[in-house]
């Protein structure tokens, strides 16, 4: 199986090698900025009393502004005149290093979120905080466990999209750590759809069984029935856009060579990295006692002060 070299897969890089690093630099940044905020409210204002629905999704918030500091430097190295992973494959290594620990493991710790969320809130079952980290660790372990693999390998490869190094697809062990961690991404895909649905269908049953026994007025069960709701389709939504495109082209590329070409690549990993901005802002969304903090400490803060 013929493998290009990084020289050859930058020369075919769709529209320009310019655009997509400038693309990583105005998302990732952003995300940068949001995510260290809500670090520091969080651990500053909440560390005390934290349930474990809150611990998980700061730790994917870590996860995510630890991606966007590795895309700002990514955005910084990809540029023309510089070209870091095409001239150095010892910062390809390294580049896909960080992103596996921290953008990979992100993209499967929304799967224990959403369970975690699930089985308290429709079964009532509160697991000891203990099972809970297991699964985090498996969720970091399994893209670490890749990654040693694919560098053991020489299977990282520089990818059509011009900016990042990931798993080749040009090797037997580069195309079974991509069968792997798509294999664990979609077990978190699935629980993320399954358990928010299954959520959903609750709370608007519930809210139906409150105004038949309680008496609750129905305009005030209904509405806020339909505020969770939104949010919650929102998050399920906002994932599964911003990951399955990627993911489904990936598979079928590994069998289907020249499915991922360097033009679909432009269009679709934008979304993914869109993704570690919008997990920050759902962040807030489910927790609004710390986007009400964020804005006494930042807002009202700066109000004062001019």
């Amino acid at each position: 199986m013929y493998k290009p070299t990084a020289e050859e897969t930058y020369a075919n890089i769709w529209p320009n090698p310019w655009a997509m690093p400038i693309i990583y630099f105005l998302t990732s940044f952003p995300s940068f900025i949001l995510g260290t905020s809500i670090i520091y409210v969080v651990l500053k204002y909440f560390s005390k009393n934290m349930h474990i629905d809150m611990k998980l999704g700061l730790i994917l918030v870590i996860l995510d502004t630890l991606s966007s500091l590795d895309f700002i430097f990514t955005s910084i190295a990809s540029i023309p005149p510089i070209k870091l992973y095409v001239n150095y494959h010892g910062a390809c290594i390294a580049q896909v290093a960080w992103a596996s620990t921290t953008f990979v493991t992100s993209m499967n710790l929304i799967g224990v979120i959403a369970l975690e969320r699930c089985l308290l809130i429709v079964y009532n079952i509160k697991l000891k905080d203990i099972y809970y980290w297991i699964m985090v660790l498996f969720c970091y372990l399994v893209p670490l466990i890749c990654f040693i693999t694919t560098v053991s390998t020489d299977s990282i490869e520089f990818q059509v999209v011009g900016t990042i190094c990931h798993y080749g697809s040009h090797s037997i062990a580069g195309i079974a750590t991509y069968l792997l961690m798509m294999f664990v991404s979609s077990i978190s895909s699935t629980l993320l759809i399954i358990s928010y649905i299954k959520i959903v269908y609750f709370i608007n049953a519930m809210a139906t069984r409150q105004q038949m026994e309680l008496g609750i007025d129905p305009e005030k069960a209904k509405k806020e029935a339909n505020k969770t709701t939104f949010k919650l389709m929102l998050l399920l939504i906002i994932n599964v856009s911003s990951n399955f495109p990627y993911c489904i082209l990936q598979f079928f590329d590994l069998f289907i060579p020249g499915i991922y070409t360097p033009k679909v690549s432009f269009f679709i990993v934008r979304l993914c990295v869109l993704d570690i901005f919008w997990n920050s802002v759902i962040f807030l969304i489910l927790h609004t006692e710390v986007w009400d903090k964020m804005k006494e400490v930042f807002w009202n803060r700066s109000s004062t002060s001019s």
